[in-house]
């Protein structure tokens, strides 16, 4: 099965009825850290997900999950870094939304959503997110260089990926009500 890491690779996944199935044997109420945004806590039967390439399950009927956690897709490394714009004042934007994954290792994966772009960062800080914290995330340049993102356009900068333009992604159309 190749799945691309991202929005229509869920859509196809979670239409399999064998992870349907394999999701359904699993199912529990996840856990959740104390956080200002969603932290799930990843459990041992999560680790069983990464049959499907993801970090964790996700309910494949829930229809506000863009793009899961998953194994693989292109990641940023970050930091807390204090003094700079909180991540959850910037993902108070209209279309931004941020999620986050505590591994069982301890390192914390977020997911910025911006319409239906995702950047994902992969902290090194060990801790709880603060409600005011903020992150550094790091450029592959030969050299490490450190970027403070203190804007949504930021994330996408760093990742070098296309800018969303009013919190879509390029080309691609969201649904609106």
């Amino acid at each position: 099965m190749n799945l691309d890491p991202g929005v229509s690779g869920w859509a196809r996944l979670r239409r399999y009825a064998d992870y349907r199935e394999a999701w359904a044997a699993v199912c529990a109420a996840p856990a959740f850290e104390e956080a200002p945004f969603p932290v799930r806590i990843q459990s041992q039967a999560d680790l069983r997900a990464a049959a499907w390439r993801l970090l964790a399950w996700e309910d494949p009927a829930r229809g506000d999950a863009q793009s899961p956690f998953w194994i693989g897709a292109p990641t940023l490394e970050g930091a807390l870094r204090p003094g700079a714009p909180a991540l959850a004042a910037l993902a108070a934007e209209p279309g931004a939304a941020v999620e986050g994954l505590r591994l069982l290792d301890g390192a914390l994966v977020l997911k910025i959503s911006w319409g239906a772009a995702v950047v994902r960062i992969r902290l090194r800080d060990r801790g709880r997110f603060p409600p005011e914290g903020a992150i550094e995330v790091m450029h592959e340049f030969g050299l490490r260089m450190p970027h403070t993102a203190a804007t949504l356009y930021d994330f996408w900068t760093v990742a070098g990926e296309p800018v969303p333009s009013r919190g879509r992604a390029p080309g691609r159309r969201t649904a609106s009500c």
